[in-house]
Parts: structure tokens; sequence; C-alpha cells
């Protein structure tokens, strides 16, 4: 079963997202901040990370950097999600998905690097 860590500090989305992937026959982790999620990838590599861009603590651009920047996990790939309406360049995302969005449009995002 693969492992997607989930990282949302809204508690209601959140939950949503694991329900949606674990119906989907996903294993979820979930971290509610930044620094909860790094200190969780310096202990596990998951399949995937989904994460937040606005965060406490350390926001998604800084989660997705943890990643990308530890050997053991740069091939992880790393979705960063967003309402904003723009995001500071320079983020080494593999995808983005832009918040409201269908759960549809989570899988489809997810299954195109975990298929």
């Amino acid at each position: 079963m693969k492992r997607i860590l989930v990282v949302e500090d809204e508690f209601d989305l959140a939950e949503l997202v694991q329900i949606v992937l674990e119906n989907a026959g996903f294993e979820v982790t979930l971290a509610s901040d930044g620094k909860e999620a790094m200190a969780w990838l310096d202990e596990h590599v998951p399949d995937l990370v989904l994460t937040d861009f606005m965060l406490p603590f350390a926001d998604g651009g800084e989660v997705i950097e943890h990643v990308k920047g530890d050997p053991r996990l740069s091939k992880v790939p790393a979705i960063l999600m967003s309402a904003a309406a723009t995001i500071r360049d320079g983020i080494r995302r593999d995808a983005f998905l832009k918040k409201p969005f269908h759960p549809s449009a989570l899988l489809a995002a997810i299954g195109s690097f975990l298929a």
C-alpha cells in the first residue's frame, strides 16, 4: 500500500483528503504544520508528499525543500496545494493543485505519480 504524507493545517480539509485517499487505497499520515511534517520525514519515507503552502511554523515550500534536499527523499514526488493567488518562485514542487479542488482532481494528480 502506498503511503502519502498530507500536510494541512485546516482540520476539515485534512480529514476530507484523508478519507478520499484512504477510500482510494492509500495509507495516509497527517501533519498539521511544517515542522511536524519535517520531523516525521526525518524518520519515514513516504511514496508522495501533499502539502499546503500556507502552514504554521514552516510553509509548504520549506517542507518540499526538506524533501528535495534529503538524498533519502529526493525522488519522492511533492505536490503543493494552495488557495493563494501567488506563491513564491523557486519551489521545486512536482505538481500544483489549486484550492478548492474536486476529489477527482486530487486523485488524478496523485495518480500521475503513483499509478
